[in-house]
């Protein structure tokens, strides 16, 4: 089954979290979670996803690069998955979760709660 990884973030925009990867394996898996919909955080039509992204640790974690580990919140959805993509990772290297809004001025204001996990095996 492997490890599984999350993170709560009480911005829902921009880079939630930074860390380096655990251990070499694949990550896969990934699953968004957010108590509001998209529409309620930016209004009619909004939507809401998350995408990893790694720098190779062997590049001394250069500029990050979108991985093919993505998933969108619908408009009036509350989570999304991606369980069909995969990324190979090697212990150490540059990782972070990127959120964006197809409308990042948002509606609401404050923290609110995102939850993001993934798999490495």
């Amino acid at each position: 089954m492997g490890s599984r990884w999350g993170q709560t973030a009480l911005n829902p925009y921009g880079t939630i979290v930074s860390l380096p990867a655990p251990i070499t394996c694949t990550a896969q898996n990934l699953f968004f979670t957010s108590p509001f919909t998209p529409t309620a955080m930016q209004g009619a039509g909004g939507t809401l996803g998350v995408t990893l992204y790694r720098a190779t640790a062997a590049a001394g974690g250069g500029s990050m690069a979108a991985t093919a580990l993505t998933c969108t919140i619908a408009t009036g959805a509350y989570g999304c998955a991606d369980t069909t993509h995969t990324v190979a990772l090697t212990g150490g290297d540059f990782l972070e979760l990127h959120v964006a809004g197809s409308n990042n001025a948002g509606l609401l204001s404050g923290a609110i709660a995102v939850n993001v996990t993934w798999q490495c095996q």
